[in-house]
């Protein structure tokens, strides 16, 4: 929600992710987080063991309101995308950290079983629009985003779309280096104040693979 009004996902449709595995289709998904370093823990493993916090990044954001309202613009449907996107407008990254603990050995994937949890946080900048997505800006303004004990594992939910090297087989042979949350968003209940209406498959979580 933004100031009381709901938004839904607008489908991002195609991606760049960059290197040599260039633009894909991202289907429904109307939000792109990256994670910029890869989180490790020395083993065994059990006991539990959280990794030192590692860097993320927001590179896509796409909201429409779900109905026409007046936010003090006009009336019509408004439109959120990212304010400073270094994937969509060519400026510096939205960025944040994720703290990942590992609660078993991620190297033996037992299905969809979790490996352990996580929790984030996350500032970035919003643009409103009104009318389209291309549309003049009516305002910008920052947001925080918080997330906490998260369960994640090696095998994506169902309907998720899966990018070899983007997202899935990050090590180009297993699972056992994938990371998926077990919802579409990080922590719902914090993330709905702004992601309301995102589906099943509205949410990639990225570390793309070395090229």
């Amino acid at each position: 929600m933004i100031g009381g009004v709901a938004f839904e996902g607008v489908p991002l449709g195609n991606f760049d992710f960059g290197g040599t595995i260039g633009v894909k289709s991202v289907g429904g998904t109307d939000i792109i987080e990256q994670r910029l370093a890869a989180a490790t823990v020395p083993g065994p493993i059990p006991p539990s063991a959280t990794a030192a916090p590692i860097p993320i990044q927001l590179d896509a954001l796409q909201l429409e309101s779900t109905t026409q309202v007046n936010m003090g613009f006009g009336l019509g449907y408004y439109f959120v995308t990212l304010h400073n996107s270094s994937s969509l407008a060519g400026g510096p990254p939205d960025t944040g950290s994720i703290s990942i603990t590992f609660n078993r050995d991620p190297s033996i994937p037992l299905n969809a079983s979790p490996v352990g949890t996580f929790s984030s946080n996350l500032t970035f900048s919003y643009d409103l629009r009104l009318g389209c997505l291309t549309c003049a800006v009516v305002q910008t303004a920052p947001v925080t985003l918080s997330s906490f004990g998260v369960s994640w594992g090696n095998f994506p939910p169902a309907g998720a779309i899966q990018i070899s090297g983007v997202n899935t087989l990050l090590n180009g042979v297993d699972r056992s280096q994938d990371f998926w949350p077990a919802t579409p968003v990080p922590e719902p209940s914090t993330y709905a104040m702004l992601l309301a209406g995102l589906g099943l498959i509205g949410f990639i979580s990225y570390c793309r693979k070395n090229d």
